[in-house]
């Protein structure tokens, strides 16, 4: 019978309240304790662990056991105990088994009982019981007075609840620390931006551990503005001075011609067609009622009804370009600014891939036409992709980034340049922006190696770009021939290369190598800062590595025949394991077999060490 005070046991991954070894929590809170039992011994047992909680005066507060299932030499398995709340005050916790322990610390800190202010509760400073006027997208503080009824100090907490007619919650949560009968302002900041138009009901209550206190609660409208897109520009060509052409920042729906409306001398006919741009941009295509006229002043207000209630309107109060030889050079009503102008937000890439961005410009009476370019320049100031083909005073601008372009290795300040091309480029504008490389390819995830470091597990793999660094960024199994699961995340890994490849390796763990077999190693997870994956969980495959542990020859003094029969008729050889470690000499070993009449017969000794087999 294997009694449980033979089998050694390991205690690692104490945690208490998910916090690990050392946790702090509420008042009131319930609390858990985890942690790991393995069992480091040669033969299958199991466990019971014995949880024991006691105060700063080193009194009993809790007790409790659990018993594991039978677990195999280096198998492992996680026990639980639910330990319910305490008073505050700092605490002593250890696990122990019959054979190991391991300890801990809790404090748990003082919860104030607060009092709320109703007439307190603020919205941007305006009581949540007036008409605030607060649009979608507005950003606006939530203030409340709370009161400590509590003796001493104390941490105080709140929580915001916000409901819409659906019942959809959204909840903020602030602690403080309230002294002696403290009254407090607490603010919680920015709680209705994110907030869509409509009511909400609003409640705001104190918390004391587990249980809710008082509450105050209100009512928080939010107006929802007018929709439709907005234009980005409104411009007759010179090859059709019978057309306006309109683009929008959004698509739009087609076939509305009625929804355009145009303050000027010229009307709106009929929409001849819609065109899909890039970044979903729609350019809708208006016939008018005349060719514009040499010196006919377009100027006007146009206005488009999405026939869901949103109007846009854009204005240009300048007067049309004059008109050359009976063509329209150029005519515009936009919302871009004055010229020169070239603008760009920060954008995101793919250097691995053919990325294309869009760029805003208006170069209208700082060039002829044909002669207005935008490039794009690296952080060495150096040109990398560049579109010389503009036919229009302002407008989009596409720019093509090539894939795997050495011009960028990673995130890096660019500069978008309003050119004039008519001879050498000539900088008319230029926006400093950022790029931001997102890469959508995986890690590649090589030499994989499994061994062992003085008896324990451990291992190595190549990447072919840097990990991140969260928990689960790196996960690598490790099954033992008994098909149990060891597993090491990212805090158990590490490397020290700067450029790829990066090698990521094990320290020696905690985990020995407790029977003979097998052992097969997998990298699950491997992904890079954007989340891509490189790990069989992922875009990875066939990444194992296996090893054999071999346990050796019993302790000296041994001798063992591995063939269990022998015909000396036709048998020539013979093979004996034997270890005489530490027993005699090395040039003392002498390994014979003897029959049942006493003929012996000797083995080559020449050849023998202090252990082996002889031959």
């Amino acid at each position: 019978m294997v009694r449980e005070a033979d089998v050694p046991a390991n205690l690692p991954n104490l945690s208490i309240d998910s916090q690990g070894e050392t946790a702090t929590v509420e008042e009131g809170v319930s609390t858990q304790v985890n942690v790991t039992v393995e069992n480091n011994g040669s033969v299958t047992s199991s466990y019971t662990p014995k949880l024991t909680i006691t105060n700063s005066s080193n009194a009993l507060v809790k007790q409790s056991q659990q018993t594991t299932s039978q677990l195999a030499p280096g198998e492992n398995e996680t026990v639980s105990f639910s330990v319910g709340t305490f008073p505050a005050g700092d605490y002593s916790v250890e696990v122990a088994t019959s054979s190991n322990a391991t300890t801990g610390t809790l404090a748990v800190e003082l919860v104030a009982d607060l009092a709320l202010s109703e007439n307190s509760l603020k919205i941007g400073g305006t009581s949540v019981f007036s008409s605030l006027g607060l649009s979608e997208g507005d950003a606006a503080d939530l203030t409340v007075n709370a009161t400590s009824r509590t003796e001493q100090e104390a941490s105080g907490s709140v929580t915001v609840l916000l409901f819409n007619s659906s019942g959809t919650q959204v909840e903020q949560r602030q602690s403080t620390t309230f002294g002696s009968s403290e009254q407090k302002q607490l603010v919680f900041t920015d709680v209705t931006s994110d907030l869509r138009g409509g009511q909400y009901g609003l409640v705001v209550m104190s918390q004391k551990g587990e249980t809710l206190g008082q509450y105050a609660e209100g009512i928080i409208t939010i107006t929802q503005p007018l929709t439709g897109p907005s234009f980005v520009s409104a411009e007759v060509t010179e090859q059709n001075p019978d057309q306006l052409r309109v683009t929008f920042d959004e698509a739009i729906t087609a076939g509305v011609a009625d929804g355009f409306t145009f303050d000027s001398q010229q009307d709106i006919t009929d929409l001849a067609t819609v065109e899909a741009n890039n970044k979903q941009k729609d350019t809708v295509v208006l016939n008018l009622s005349s060719p514009v006229q040499e010196d006919q002043d377009l100027s006007g207000t146009l206005q488009y009804d999405d026939g869901t209630g949103g109007v846009q309107s854009d204005t240009n109060q300048s007067p049309a370009e004059p008109i050359t030889n009976g063509d329209v050079t150029n005519n515009v009503v936009t919302e871009l600014p004055d010229a020169p102008y070239v603008n760009k937000s920060e954008d995101t890439f793919d250097p691995t891939t053919e990325t294309t961005i869009s760029v805003t410009y208006n170069a209208t009476g700082e060039v002829a036409s044909p002669d207005v370019g935008v490039r794009l320049l690296n952080d060495s100031n150096l040109p990398v992709v560049q579109n010389l083909s503009l036919d229009t005073f302002q407008g989009s601008a596409t720019l093509t980034i090539p894939a795997n372009s050495p011009s960028f290795s990673g995130d890096s300040p660019v500069t978008y340049q309003l050119i004039n091309t008519a001879a050498e480029p000539v900088p008319i504008d230029s926006d400093l922006s950022w790029l931001n490389a997102t890469s959508s390819s995986a890690p590649t995830i090589t030499n994989l190696n499994l061994g062992e470091t003085n008896g324990n597990v451990s291992f190595s793999f190549d990447s072919d770009e840097e990990l991140g660094t969260t928990t689960d960024d790196i996960t690598v199994e490790v099954v033992t021939p008994s098909t149990a699961t060891l597993t090491f995340n990212t805090q158990g890994l590490s490397t020290t290369d700067t450029e790829a490849p990066f090698t990521y390796k094990t320290g020696e763990t905690n985990f020995q190598y407790s029977s003979e077999g097998t052992y097969t190693m997998e990298v699950k997870d491997a992904k890079d800062s954007d989340g891509n994956n490189g790990g069989t969980n992922g875009d990875g495959s066939g990444l194992t590595d296996d090893y054999f542990f071999d346990e050796g020859l019993p302790n000296a003094p041994y001798v063992n025949n591995t063939d269990q029969q022998h015909d000396p008729t036709t048998d020539t050889s013979l093979s004996v394991d034997y270890n005489a470690t530490d027993q005699i000499a090395s040039a003392d070993v002498n390994v014979t077999v003897s029959d049942s009449e006493g003929t012996t017969v000797a083995f080559n000794n020449s050849l023998l060490a202090s252990e082996g087999t002889a031959a």
